[in-house]
């Protein structure tokens, strides 16, 4: 571990660790109840439709060609999600040897690091609109470096088509269309793209693919996007969510991903005055992966300013994050930290953080902590819902009930996908979600 340019372990242990993770969520995903708002999108992919209450389509979509595959149960809703985060791996790959291809080690190390994060080594089969956001805000990104190394104006055609499914999947989608915005002014050598036809077909397409969203919202008095888009102005202005913000995001990313990819950051200031001939491709690239996430990220700190982020909002930046710590931990900007000390510091982050979300899996298949009940999460939400929707159908088919009111659409999501054949279960309030 003296030398990351000549080790072969980052591509070891990169393989193995995405493989390996890809068994342990398929397992965990045919061992663990649906969480609830599983359940509750879950019930979408049976009635699908062009747009919901709380996000766009794709998540219905994505549960429905999934249980299509894998059978309508736990692990036919999850596997698709599973398989697209081992995927993801090789996605952050990719992107990481478009932007820095004379430094072979980076890739390896930006999939390894991904595979660190411990939202996605967590919760990676849990199927959320995040996941198909993820994926393709990914998939956006990696064609747009590929426009970016190469020259092509087709690729303009993929970034369009994955903006366009990230839009699909969740409203967030909005601040990448910001981000590659930016991108373009900020990178040099994207500049010239404003005068060619090319980028504004690509956006033309992203926003014809969310066109039955907007067209779904107009014949529902706009009550979706009512509803994401009226969070914006909630609460007023406070620092009290700023430290959760940052912490909770730190944290989910892995604290040692973060501050690498700080360090990328760094050089990116580091090299703000220098003139378009004196920047080479690694400053380039590394303002492409910053200018693609700002948006986002300033929203966030904005909304932070009013009320909590919730930590899986930030799930589309995580990729990104991983490419810009490998960017820290191979460039020879970084010299002033030794080689040797980059390396460790990648083999036990990623080591530490894999560990524990492995320990973090096996408690929530086996509960083998002697957590209490009310602070242990995983059994709260993964654990007694066939049985409660067991116990309520008794009690229906006995009382001789035709119908069972909840008052929350988890309780009702659960109890509906569990008890299909006991009388029907509606919530009493909040009737525009169904």
């Amino acid at each position: 571990m003296t030398a990351l340019a000549h080790q072969t372990w980052p591509k070891r242990a990169a393989i193995a660790v995405t493989l390996a993770m890809l068994v342990v969520h398929l397992f965990a995903a045919s061992k663990l109840e649906l969480d609830f708002d599983e359940a509750y999108y879950a019930l979408w992919s049976r009635a699908l439709a062009p747009g919901y209450v709380d996000h766009p389509p794709m998540v219905a979509a994505w549960m429905r060609i999934s249980t299509m595959l894998f059978g309508a149960n736990e692990f036919g809703l999850r596997a698709l999600s599973a398989i697209a985060v081992a995927l993801g791996a090789l996605s952050v790959y990719t992107l990481a040897m478009l932007a820095f291809p004379n430094r072979p080690q980076a890739g390896w190390i930006a999939a390894l690091l991904f595979n660190a994060m411990p939202l996605l080594a967590v919760a990676g089969f849990v199927t959320t609109p995040d996941v198909p956001l993820v994926t393709f805000w990914t998939i956006a990104v990696l064609f747009l470096a590929q426009v970016w190394r190469s020259g092509s104006a087709w690729g303009w055609l993929g970034v369009g088509v994955a903006a366009g499914l990230a839009l699909q999947s969740k409203y967030t989608g909005f601040f990448l269309g910001a981000g590659i915005l930016l991108a373009m002014i900020a990178v040099p050598s994207l500049r010239r793209w404003f005068t060619h036809p090319m980028p504004y077909v690509g956006g033309a397409l992203a926003l014809l693919i969310f066109a039955p969203v907007v067209i779904w919202n107009a014949e529902h008095a706009w009550v979706s996007f009512a509803k994401q888009f009226g969070r914006t102005g909630e609460g007023g202005l406070t620092w009290r969510y700023i430290g959760e913000f940052v912490g909770v995001f730190a944290g989910l990313a892995n604290p040692a991903v973060f501050l690498m990819a700080c360090g990328s950051a760094w050089f990116v200031w580091r090299e703000r005055k220098a003139s378009v001939l004196a920047l080479d491709t690694d400053g380039e690239a590394r303002r492409l992966l910053l200018a693609v996430s700002a948006p986002t990220l300033l929203y966030f700190f904005w909304h932070a300013l009013h009320d909590q982020v919730q930590g899986n909002w930030t799930a589309p930046l995580f990729p990104i994050l991983a490419v810009m710590a490998a960017d820290w931990a191979t460039a020879p900007a970084s010299a002033r930290w030794p080689e040797a000390a980059r390396a460790r510091a990648v083999a036990w982050s990623s080591g530490i953080a894999i560990a524990l979300s492995l320990f973090a899996i096996a408690h929530a298949i086996t509960g083998f902590l002697p957590l209490p009940a009310k602070r242990d999460i995983t059994a709260q939400r993964l654990h007694g819902w066939r049985q409660l929707a067991a116990d309520v159908g008794a009690i229906a088919t006995r009382e001789q009930a035709s119908y069972v009111l909840a008052t929350g659409y988890a309780l009702t999501s659960h109890l509906r996908f569990y008890s299909p054949n006991s009388p029907m279960v509606a919530q009493i309030n909040e009737r525009a979600r169904w």
